[in-house]
Formats: structure tokens, C-alpha cells, sequence
């Protein structure tokens, strides 16, 4: 796991446990809104990339499976997308060879 989505995972742990520990005030609420944004962004960028995971799943070179994929995307977004697509290009590359 690389340091970005560690990163990521640490700041949905302290946004949980801030509007948890502080709710029913501003503090909590901010927190609240900010996890609601981050999902509403990753739930986006979900839909977005659904090919971009199909293709990884069906490449054998890449790994993982299609709800393995869109569940890394739903957690960390653009972290785990440019890595997939770079982990692609070079397949697709290797595969003209």
C-alpha cells in the first residue's frame, strides 16, 4: 500500500472519529460534510473510471478483480487510478511487442 493511500485511510479514520467525538457541534459537522464530499468525489470518479477497472480486471498482466478495483477507486480515488492506468499503458505496450 502506498504511502498516498495509507495517508488517505488515516485522514478517514480522524474524520470519523472528529465527528464522532464532536457531534452535535460545527467541529462535528465540518467533519460530517467533508467525509459526505469525499464519498459523493470518489463515488464520481467511480462512475468515471468504470473502464478503466474493467480493463484492469480482464488484463491478467494487472491483477485484481473488477469490484477490486472499483472498491480501491471508491476509497482512494485518483491515488489508485494513475497507477492502474500506468500499469495498463506498459501492458498494452508489451502486448505490441
Amino acid at each position: 500500500m502506498t504511502r498516498g493511500k495509507k495517508f488517505l485511510l488515516a485522514l478517514y479514520v480522524i474524520l470519523i472519529a472528529l465527528a464522532t467525538v464532536f457531534r452535535g457541534t460545527i467541529g462535528g459537522l465540518v467533519c460530517m460534510w467533508l467525509m459526505i464530499a469525499l464519498v459523493v468525489i470518489h463515488t464520481l470518479e467511480v462512475v468515471k473510471d468504470f473502464p478503466l477497472c474493467k480493463a484492469a480486471a480482464s488484463d491478467a498482466s494487472v491483477g485484481g478483480t473488477l469490484p477490486y478495483h472499483m472498491l480501491c477507486v471508491l476509497a482512494f480515488g485518483v491515488i489508485h487510478t494513475v497507477p492502474l492506468k500506468h500499469a495498463l499503458g506498459q501492458s498494452q505496450a508489451q502486448a505490441l511487442q
